[in-house]
């Protein structure tokens, strides 16, 4: 089983659901972080040089389409 280091963020749909986050901490079972400043918890900055990897991939992608797999073979290897 893959255990989380982190959480990003978490939506309550439910008292409950909160109260349960909130009677784990009183376990020390997990740690309550504050908001690390994003005013919309769902918009975080993507680095310059992320983008520009992604642009130089789309590229080479685009120039190169016998170099991409299918999803069918993406399956398979992850299967494998």
């Amino acid at each position: 089983m893959k255990v989380l280091d982190d959480i990003v963020s978490i939506q309550f749909l439910n008292q409950d659901a909160k109260q349960l986050i909130l009677d784990l901490q009183k376990l020390n079972v997990i740690t309550v972080l504050e908001n690390q400043g994003n005013d919309d918890n769902l918009s975080i900055e993507i680095p310059n040089w992320q983008k520009e990897l992604v642009n130089e991939r789309l590229a080479y992608a685009k120039s190169h389409p016998e170099a991409l797999l299918t999803w069918e073979e993406i399956e398979k290897e992850l299967d494998a």
